[in-house]
């Protein structure tokens, strides 16, 4: 069985870089990772598009094969799943966003079948119901829909559920075809994230070596993922009573520079020499920077936060976490044992608003929206973050029983193994389903909608000469790789303008034991002027 995965790999240990951006792009990197060390898979495939391709040479994959020689790690152009998919036993655990495009390759040729397992990171609400849509039309028996928490499985749920009804009263049916939906939450790696020195570890990153600090870690935008202004508010009425209390806030800043403001905001509250920003750390700080800290805190209000894979990295290792009390947070932090959940109070007045403009707000907007309406109660988070930092030993058995939680329901090998299970799960629903697999098929292709653009179509009896009105003596310096299109190679191409100027060759003839591609050369050949119609032979 390979992993298949339509995201690229670009983790690299001693950098920033995108794989660090999105948590989405974190949990996939992990993913990977994961079911490269404890799954049964033989390898990895990314399927990639063309401008993605020059990846394959990257650092970032040349530790991946480094760390994981044995398995097969490869990249691998979009358009040769169609193909692959005949040979290989493929399992797809990708971004819910890209399952209708997987789901239409499977209707590309006959034996192209494999199940889909698109994990839902972020809940694309009701401005999005084309995905919800194509998902219930395009999904067969052996898809899933995998959610990471109960809030966000319920509210995929209720999508789905919307999305369904809307389609049967459109089309005057009963009912619509359920997709099946799955519970499996994002792991943590607990021997990268362990119980380090603190003193190390601070000493490593310049920070004060005796004073108590506050972490958060999370992107540093106010429109996608928290509104850090509360926190900075609690933060300035903690000050007053904890003498040498610092707060590091640490993430990837991108073009918003929501760093710049908080930093501006925590001179306006008179607390800016109180506050360190971390901005685009490398990979391998992670364990010093949760190392360092003495609380964990995470005020997040946005409705696209669905799980919380920084939490988890915090109890790994072994800190307390003091989180909003939403969404997917309430399954990674039991309130009063290995921390405490802040009230949250959602405005229904806002929410009517957004939904009344629907597709007038994209998603980010939307989220931003109702993310400034949405209340993380200020008392309630200083009360909590008071109540940590007045006790070490609250502090040290809520960071014990944290990382327990993690060992017991979080690491990575106990997730695979759910994960494996439902891919196993799959493959038997298709086989058993195997005269289905083929079922209702999509009638479209670009042939039935296009080809009457031309005037003819090529004739594959069609003869072909080399031009001599464009000489090619070198077509790996001539030709640049990266201009040609899929299918056509260097070594196709040399072939066939070899076999043409030794004596003209029809496209059959050119094709002939060749594994495809041929045709495509050719077509392109004569399209840049390197081979002319033998017109006596092609009459």
């Amino acid at each position: 069985m390979f992993l298949g995965q339509t995201i690229p790999y670009l983790r690299r240990k001693d950098h920033f870089t995108l794989a660090d951006k999105w948590g989405s792009w974190v949990a996939h990197q992990d993913i990977v990772r994961a079911a490269l060390r404890y799954g049964s898979i033989e390898g990895v495939h990314f399927f990639l598009r063309e401008h993605l391709l020059l990846q394959d040479g990257t650092a970032s994959l040349q530790e991946l094969r480094q760390d994981f020689p044995c398995h097969q790690v490869e990249i691998k152009h979009a358009w040769e799943l169609t193909k692959l998919a005949r040979q290989h036993k493929y399992v797809f655990p990708v971004e819910f966003v890209s399952f209708s495009t997987l789901a239409h390759a499977r209707h590309t040729g006959r034996g192209c079948v494999f199940p889909v397992s698109a994990i839902v990171h972020a809940t694309p609400g009701h401005q999005k119901l084309d995905v919800y849509f194509e998902a219930l039309l395009l999904a067969e028996e052996f898809d899933t829909i995998v959610t990471t928490s109960e809030a966000g499985s319920r509210a995929v749920e209720t999508m789905f559920d919307g999305a369904g009804e809307y389609i049967a009263s459109k089309l005057g049916v009963k009912s619509v075809p359920r997709i099946k939906l799955k519970k499996i939450p994002l792991g943590v790696d607990e021997t990268f994230l362990q119980v380090l020195n603190r003193h190390t570890a601070r000493e490593s990153l310049g920070l004060p070596a005796h004073a108590k600090i506050l972490l958060y870690v999370g992107r540093l935008t106010e429109s996608f993922k928290a509104d850090l202004e509360p926190l900075l508010m609690a933060f300035r009425r903690l000050t007053a009573v904890e003498d040498d209390l610092y707060l590091v806030i640490a993430g990837h800043e991108g073009r918003e520079g929501y760093g710049s403001t908080i930093t501006a905001v925590a001179r306006e509250l008179g607390v800016g020499e109180r506050l360190i920003l971390k901005s685009n750390f490398a990979f391998s700080e992670k364990p010093l920077l949760f190392a360092a800290a003495d609380i964990f805190v995470s005020p997040v209000d946005n409705i696209q936060e669905t799980f919380g894979i920084a939490l988890l990295e915090a109890m790994a290792a072994g800190l307390p976490v003091v989180a909003s009390d939403w969404s997917g947070y309430r399954d990674l932090v039991v309130h009063g044992e290995t921390g405490f959940l802040v009230r949250t109070y959602w405005n229904g007045s806002a929410s009517a608003f957004a939904s009344a403009a629907g597709r007038l707000l994209d998603t980010t907007e939307a989220g931003r929206f109702l993310a400034q309406q949405t209340v993380v109660e200020i008392e309630n988070l200083y009360f909590h973050l008071k109540t940590l930092l007045k006790s070490e030993e609250l502090r040290t058995r809520m960071g014990a029983r944290g990382r327990q939680r993690v060992m017991t329901n979080f690491r990575w090998p106990v997730v695979i193994e759910q994960y494996e299970a439902l891919w196993q799960e799959q493959w038997a629903i298709l086989g058993c389903h195997q005269e289905k697999k083929n079922g209702a098929r999509l009638p479209l292709n670009f042939d039935r909608v296009f080809s009457h653009y031309a005037s003819q179509p090529l004739d594959n009896t069609t003869v072909f000469r080399r031009s001599p009105d464009r000489a090619l003596p070198n077509v790996g310096i001539g030709i640049n790789p990266m201009r040609l299109p899929a299918t056509v190679t260097i070594s196709e191409l040399q072939r066939v303008l070899d076999e043409c100027g030794r004596q003209p060759q029809s496209v059959d003839e050119l094709a002939r034991d060749r594994d495809g591609g041929t045709v495509n050369t050719v077509a392109w050949l004569w399209k840049k002027g390197y081979l002319e119609l033998d017109v006596e032979k092609s009459v």
